[in-house]
Parts: structure tokens; C-alpha cells; sequence
């Protein structure tokens, strides 16, 4: 065609490219599309002239009160005739059905096209919201730090670090929290295109991390409800897996 072809999948995405996968993966799409060739081919159905029909009837009639045989045979030639031009209320009936589906496309591939930059928005939110709790989360570790040392050297009390170490652990779990959704949403934004070999080499060293760590797939009942007690687990767990990458890369 005399054009270059483009590297696929690309290594950056943007949403028209997410927008175009997201159309050419989505089966909404399909099914759409499916009806609106259904809906056509109505048309020509309702076009059809009905054929005639040929009848050989064979009857037998008892008792025969006349001469002759009680057998009754003979031919019937059907040719339906259309008055009041039934057949066009069907075609306009038909074509008015194949439009309303060809819209129908429309309509599925703008709900697709909402879904990705949803999507996106949401990938955004995530990623903001967990930059601001990092910065939140070393400014709480750095006062938990200061707290314990003043207690050391006798200018705070005890009740006084343990209120900077609460608000330390709230706030590394909020982190933790914000984490998981951040890396929820970036698995929705991933989820309107195809995954390349190295992602899926990802997920599968994920998978492999989680079970043998024990921890659960997502933080979404620790972003949901905002339980300390999961929020403790969820830390542990980053804390477990830390542990065991570490010890991977020293073996």
C-alpha cells in the first residue's frame, strides 16, 4: 500500500489506540453487528412473494350413499394474492428494524468508548490519590521516627509515640490501599487491550508471588471498607513479598 507498518502492539498507548482495540475486541460489538446482518436479511424476507401451493387431496367418505367410489381425489392449485400493499408495510417494518439496529452499533460502541476513558479516569484518580498518600506515608514514618527519639531522650511521652506510630501504620495502609487500586484500575485500563508477552510474563510471576505468599489477589475489600485489620494484612503481605523478592535476587 505504500505506507510503513506500524510495530504492534505499540509500546505507548493512547487512548484513540486503547479506543480502537477496546472496538475491535469488544464482543458487544460483535453480537451488534450480528443483529444488524439478522436485520437486513428480514428485509429481503419480507420482500418475498409468497409461493403457491399445490394440494392433492385424498379423502375417504363413509357411508356413500351414492354410487361410485367412497375414495375423493383431486388437485387444488393456492396462488395467494397481497391486497392493500401488505407486502410494503412488511419491507417498511423490516427496514425500519435493520436502521434501528445498524444505531444500535452506534450506541454499543460509545458505551465501549465510555468504558475505556472511564477507565482511564479512574487509572488517573488512582495514581494521583497514591502519589499524595506516598508523600503522606514518609512524612508520617519520618514523625513516628522523631517521636520514638524524643522518647528516647525524654522530651515525649509514650501515649505521644504511640499516637505518631497509629498515624504511621494508617498511613502506610492507606498507601497499601491506594496501591492495589491503583494497580486495580491499571488492570481495568489493560483490560480493553491485548496483553503483550512480557505483561503476561508479569501476571504469571504475580500469580506465582501470591500463592507462595499467601496473599490475596487484589486490596479492593481493604479500599472498599477501610478495616485496619485488613488494612494490616494487606501491608504484611507487600511486606512478605519484599522479603521474597530479596532473597530471590540475593540467590
Amino acid at each position: 500500500m505504500g505506507r510503513d507498518i506500524a510495530p504492534w502492539p505499540p509500546t505507548r498507548w493512547t487512548p484513540e489506540t486503547l479506543t480502537l482495540a477496546a472496538f475491535y475486541y469488544s464482543p458487544a460489538l460483535d453480537v451488534a453487528r450480528a443483529q444488524w446482518e439478522t436485520a437486513k436479511a428480514g428485509i429481503e424476507v419480507a420482500d418475498a412473494v409468497p409461493n403457491p401451493v399445490l394440494q392433492l387431496p385424498f379423502q375417504y367418505n363413509a357411508p356413500n350413499p351414492g354410487p361410485g367410489s367412497p375414495f375423493t381425489l383431486g388437485a387444488a392449485l393456492d396462488i395467494p394474492i397481497e391486497t392493500a400493499h401488505k407486502r410494503g408495510y412488511r419491507v417498511d417494518q423490516a427496514s425500519h428494524l435493520s436502521e434501528a439496529a445498524r444505531l444500535n452499533i452506534a450506541n454499543e460502541a460509545w458505551k465501549v468508548r465510555s468504558r475505556v476513558w472511564a477507565a482511564l479516569v479512574a487509572l488517573y484518580a488512582a495514581r494521583e490519590q497514591s502519589g499524595f498518600l506516598n508523600k503522606t506515608a514518609a512524612a508520617e514514618r519520618q514523625i513516628a521516627e522523631m517521636s520514638t527519639k524524643r522518647l528516647a531522650a525524654g522530651q515525649f511521652s509514650q501515649p505521644d509515640v504511640d499516637a505518631a506510630v497509629l498515624a504511621d501504620t494508617k498511613a502506610q495502609a492507606d498507601l497499601a490501599a491506594a496501591r492495589s487500586a491503583e494497580e486495580d484500575a491499571r488492570a481495568a485500563r489493560g483490560g480493553h487491550r491485548p496483553a503483550d508477552r512480557s505483561t503476561r510474563r508479569r501476571r504469571g510471576r504475580s500469580r506465582n508471588l501470591r500463592y507462595r505468599t499467601g496473599c490475596p489477589a487484589s486490596g479492593r475489600s481493604a479500599a472498599r471498607h477501610h478495616l485496619p485489620s485488613r488494612r494490616s494484612a494487606r501491608v504484611a503481605c507487600r511486606l512478605r513479598r519484599s522479603r521474597i523478592r530479596a532473597s530471590a535476587r540475593s540467590s
